[in-house]
């Protein structure tokens, strides 16, 4: 129902950028919307993998569950996660091109019905553009940490 794109290119190569991505114990090192980790994905991320974080957007915050539904490596991720009030697909694009990667997250919010008409308000009022901005932290985020440990 509600959903945004964001991108950014990034100074690294498509093999660095995936195991910034593939660390889920390091999230809340650098993903915005993540508080702390509830439960990590043992042995990096894989087809199926389950991880487990408490987080959100302010000031809807609580736990939820991920599942890696789709992993091309350093290409595509897809992880569909559920905090109880919506589903959440996250789409992760790594396209690398000269000498940057573009990081594209593509997120679909797809509430429940019961909440369903208060998101009708509140998305387009606050949500939306809160979403937003903290998807372009969070990769402004691992633009800095990826290019402040490239080599010259």
């Amino acid at each position: 129902m509600f959903n945004f794109s964001v991108s950014t290119d990034i100074k690294c190569s498509a093999e660095q950028l995936w195991e910034l991505l593939d660390d889920t114990e390091k999230y809340p090192d650098w993903i915005e919307v993540t508080d702390r980790m509830l439960e990590v994905a043992e042995g990096g991320l894989k087809l199926g993998a389950v991880y487990r974080e408490y987080g959100g957007i302010p000031p809807f915050k609580g736990e939820s569950t991920w599942n890696v539904t789709e992993f091309k490596p350093y290409s595509r991720q897809v992880h569909i996660g559920d905090d109880g009030a919506m589903t959440i697909t996250l789409e992760i694009l790594i396209n690398p091109h000269d000498d940057v990667v573009t990081l594209v997250q593509n997120l679909r919010f797809k509430p429940r019905w019961w909440i369903f008409p208060m998101s009708l308000i509140m998305w387009p009022a606050l949500m939306g553009r809160r979403g937003r901005a903290a998807i372009e932290k969070t990769q402004a985020n691992a633009k800095a940490i990826l290019e402040a440990t490239a080599p010259d």
